[in-house]
């Protein structure tokens, strides 16, 4: 992943191969991953956000998770998991 805003503040010379600014190479999340293993892998990255590639051998960007929306959508699970068990509509 390349964070633009550190391409742009990138004092070189305009020669840096596009793969040196490159953050979070070995880290990414595949749409079939769970959510407690998809944490994991965000907080081992010390990441906020990591790509969604279609698998581990087709690494084709499909999107992009940031950890907010992951525990946001967590919550609301949850909540309606609640809801679902006390009869709340």
């Amino acid at each position: 992943m390349l964070i633009v805003a550190e391409l742009h503040s990138d004092p070189s010379d305009g020669e840096t191969p596009v793969l040196a600014p490159a953050k979070f190479r070995h880290a990414v999340l595949v749409p079939t991953m769970n959510v407690q293993s998809t944490a994991e892998t965000i907080q081992r990255a010390v990441a906020e956000e990591l790509e969604v590639v279609k698998n581990f051998d087709n690494r084709a960007v499909v999107g992009l998770l940031t950890e907010g929306h992951l525990i946001r959508r967590y919550a609301e699970e949850l909540d309606k998991a609640r809801r679902d068990l006390s009869g709340e509509d």
